[in-house]
């Protein structure tokens, strides 16, 4: 075994813009040229409800409370919206053969979650950072 990958990962520009003060962030991240993302990957506004006008709306309205952005937007003091989430997109669950029909079913997850940094006030004394 080379350690070699399945197929390429490149290192793509990214997002540096940062509201933490003194954050510095690394230019590049690693991204996987095959096979095509399963799952959702970033967050904009057209990613919004569209159930109902009126739930669009209120979505849409909260959304603009938090940074949106691609893969790999930054966490933030604002609070940045990231998708996948927390639990993945196909990370978990794993898949299904049907023999009969021949299709793989694969579990995915489209939740988006919140990202914040918090200013540390001082009072847990298990964190000596700034942020937290």
């Amino acid at each position: 075994m080379t350690g070699e990958p399945v197929w390429p990962i490149e290192e793509r520009a990214v997002n540096t813009t940062t509201d933490v003060p003194g954050e510095v962030l690394f230019p590049t991240q690693p991204f996987a040229t095959k096979p095509p993302p399963f799952s959702g990957q970033g967050v904009s506004l057209e990613d919004a409800s569209e159930l109902t006008p009126e739930i669009h709306a209120l979505v849409v309205e909260e959304m603009k409370r938090f940074r949106l952005g691609p893969l790999f937007t930054p966490p933030s003091l604002q609070g940045t919206l990231q998708r996948p989430g927390w639990s993945g997109g196909v990370n978990w669950g794993g898949a299904a053969f049907d023999p009969e029909t021949e299709l793989l079913y694969v579990r995915t997850s489209e939740d988006a979650d919140t990202n914040q940094l918090c200013v540390n006030a001082g009072d847990d004394p298990e964190v000596d950072v700034e942020y937290r």
